[in-house]
């Protein structure tokens, strides 16, 4: 999926325009990189983030009317909260029990961080033993969305 090329939130967000160069431009690496022209995205901070300059309800909305799907999340694995958050692979383990009882599905937020990639295994093992399987994020899977702050 999708990100953005920049991750610079006063760039990305300026405006809905500011936000689709910085797609397109990522959009068309991957697609020159791998041959690979996806849909998918993820708004940094997702999309309740507070930093959007334009309404994330209507680039949410901009984005799904120009073909995208886009996913946030309902766990996380605490490696990107700072000092509350997951500093051994035991903490992110246990950040990512904290998941919705009720939800059929889970998407967990995690980073490319060399405690992430340590944690994975255990993480895995983890939702495994909960009896989770695993899929592939696209169109037909339940979609886990924030409530845009505006």
């Amino acid at each position: 999926g999708l990100h953005t090329y920049t991750h610079n939130y006063k760039t990305v967000y300026a405006s809905e325009d500011s936000y689709f160069n910085d797609l397109n431009k990522i959009s068309n690496l991957v697609k020159e990189q791998t041959g690979v022209d996806t849909r998918l995205i993820r708004f940094p901070g997702g999309t309740s983030n507070t930093v959007c300059k334009c309404s994330m309800k209507s680039l949410s909305a901009s984005v799904t009317d120009k073909g995208y799907f886009y996913f946030d999340w309902n766990v996380t694995n605490g490696d990107a909260m700072g000092a509350n958050g997951a500093k051994t692979i035991s903490d992110q383990v246990k950040f990512c029990s904290k998941f919705p009882k009720s939800a059929k599905e889970i998407v967990v937020l995690m980073h490319d961080k060399e405690l992430t990639a340590k944690s994975l295994p255990y993480i895995i093992e983890y939702y495994q033993s909960c009896g989770a399987k695993f899929g592939v994020l696209g169109p037909g899977v339940g979609e886990i969305h924030h409530k845009p702050a505006r």
